[in-house]
């Protein structure tokens, strides 16, 4: 597992930038790492320490987020074109396996709509059950009749609007109180994640991009998605998600009907980063 990884960098057609990782062994596939609301590539550098030799490794920054420009479409729109022109160009030659956190799941079951699924090898959804989420941001109705979730939305949301400079992440990062104040809504236990996994995801987070991620994807509607999602799939979820309760993991399962459900305990929204090792398992594991 891991080791030190080669990467060289991409771009699509629209400008959006990418990694690569070669696969030492073109039999073992393609891994496709789509990141949530307010991220970037960089978040799954946790996961990629466990990641096996010899597959191929791709981690995009979606149009608008890291490396990449934003673009003249919305950024639902232009985060599955960018996956769709991936997917084009990869599963020609081999097998993809696509993983996706949070919002970066909704990118990734509507660009899987486009593509043909005779190499698609799985759908691993990262804390992606956003059903009640994803209804509390798009009506008023559903805002209202769970507050604590609304409110949890609009936490989830400000903190991807706000950008944290590199100075400011390392600074929450190194400082135990600070993690606990601000870090809650998206991680179980904030004190026990070391400074290189937060440093993967905290710097240049955020900004104004992801307000209007947000705005183009408010009319998603994510129960038919997941109805309509054919290829095999695998869900990864904490048990201590603020975003995410049992009873939408239960519905996400019967909509989905995915080969497994990796339940982590003590573990929030962002699995990737709290629970690394075991994310990878999941998303690696045949």
């Amino acid at each position: 597992m891991g080791g030190v990884l080669e990467w060289r960098w991409g771009s699509t057609s629209a400008g959006a930038q990418y990694r690569m990782r070669a696969a030492a062994d073109q039999g073992a596939g393609v891994w496709l790492f789509v990141h949530g609301l307010g991220s970037s590539a960089a978040c799954w550098e946790p996961v990629f320490r466990y990641a096996p030799a010899e597959v191929g490794l791709l981690s995009p920054d979606l149009p608008g987020f890291g490396a990449s420009p934003s673009g003249s479409l919305s950024p639902l729109e232009a985060a599955t074109e960018m996956v769709n022109e991936l997917l084009d160009q990869h599963l020609r030659e081999t097998r993809v396996t696509v993983v996706a956190h949070s919002v970066g799941a909704i990118v990734a079951m509507r660009a899987l709509q486009n593509v043909p699924h005779d190499n698609l090898k799985r759908l691993v959804l990262i804390a992606g059950a956003l059903l009640n989420a994803s209804r509390a941001a798009a009506s008023a109705r559903a805002a209202l009749a769970d507050p604590r979730l609304t409110a949890m939305v609009g936490i989830h949301a400000m903190a991807g609007i706000v950008p944290l400079s590199a100075s400011r992440a390392d600074l929450l990062a190194r400082h135990a109180v600070l993690r606990s104040a601000f870090l809650w809504p998206f991680l179980a236990a904030p004190r026990e994640v070391g400074h290189p996994d937060l440093m993967a995801v905290l710097p240049h987070s955020g900004g104004f991009q992801s307000a209007k991620a947000i705005w183009s994807a408010r009319n998603v509607r994510l129960a038919e998605l997941m109805a309509q999602t054919t290829v095999p799939t695998r869900m990864v979820h904490g048990l201590e998600d603020r975003l995410i309760g049992s009873a939408e993991v239960r519905t996400a399962r019967d909509l989905l009907h995915p080969d497994r459900v990796v339940e982590l305990k003590r573990c929030g929204h962002w699995p990737h980063i709290e629970r690394p090792e075991e994310t990878a398992t999941a998303a690696f594991a045949s």
